[in-house]
């Protein structure tokens, strides 16, 4: 998606246009996007400090690394089939998840679900937030009230700018984080970095594995209540396309950070 292409709203730019229609049905003459960029919008939606700390659920209960990481596979292999499922009738329906679900729970039953839904934004967003103030605290010596008011704002101004917007501060933010993670990766792997092992390497547990799995299994279930928000805008078609799209980049930055955080909790006891 070029970074003028027009939006459909009488010429105007489209990073250039604040979003028009909120809960709204997106016009079939206002459709724009491609399938693949599904893909890396949903890997980013995942990569951060937060997925990282998913993988240390499994060894915090003393799962070996090895177990971990294959309980957090299998876990996000299942829970990012509803979400990608969820996220082909965005395309077909233009609109977003919530007002898809008053066919489902009538329309004074779908506060229900949209009750839980809010709770889960509240819970991410503050998650997120102490995180990257907490860190550039320690880092930098940040003011993390002033951090935490910083960032609100941002993501404020990015909700009212929508879509395009989004796209584009999600792609320069992939190109930013991908390297550092791979370094970190890096470093794992080719034995770089000074682990000390959990006593005993860890060992294996039914209520362990089955933690680590629905803590995971879940992760990606909690984008299901909005990810037709974001894909409502493509042309309808291409179903099948769109759900590998958004499989795989939720699915891979996913697993790529859990296994990253099993590894750091088994061997250094985070």
């Amino acid at each position: 998606m070029s970074v003028v292409e027009s939006s459909g709203r009488g010429g105007v730019p489209a990073l250039a246009a604040i979003e028009g229609h909120s809960i709204d049905y997106i016009p079939l003459s206002e459709r724009r996007g491609r399938l693949w960029q599904q893909a890396p919008f949903w890997f980013v939606g995942n990569f951060n400090f937060f997925t990282v700390a998913i993988g240390f659920v499994g060894p915090a209960q003393g799962l070996s690394f090895l177990w971990t990481a294959i309980a957090s596979v299998a876990g996000i292999a299942f829970g990012t089939t509803f979400m990608a499922l969820h996220a082909s009738q965005g395309p077909e329906l233009g609109l977003p998840q919530m007002i898809q679900s008053r066919a489902q729970f009538g329309y004074r039953g779908v506060l229900v679900p949209l009750l839980a839904t809010l709770f889960t934004f509240m819970c991410f967003n503050v998650i997120d937030t102490i995180l990257v103030a907490d860190g550039m605290h320690a880092l930098a010596s940040w003011s993390i009230g002033l951090t935490g008011m910083g960032l609100g704002t941002l993501a404020v101004l990015l909700a009212i700018y929508g879509y395009d917007w989004l796209h584009s501060v999600f792609r320069v933010l992939f190109w930013l984080s991908v390297p550092i993670y791979l370094t970190l990766t890096l470093f794992v792997i080719s034995g770089q970095i000074r682990a000390h092992p959990m006593a005993g390497g860890g060992s294996f547990s039914w209520v362990a594995f089955a933690a680590q799995f629905a803590v995971t299994a879940s992760y990606n279930i909690t984008f299901a209540p909005y990810v037709s928000d974001y894909t409502r805008y493509l042309r309808p078609g291409g179903r099948s396309a769109l759900f590998f799209s958004v499989y795989f980049g939720a699915a891979f930055s996913a697993v790529w950070l859990i296994v990253l955080g099993a590894w750091l909790a088994a061997n250094f006891g985070a």
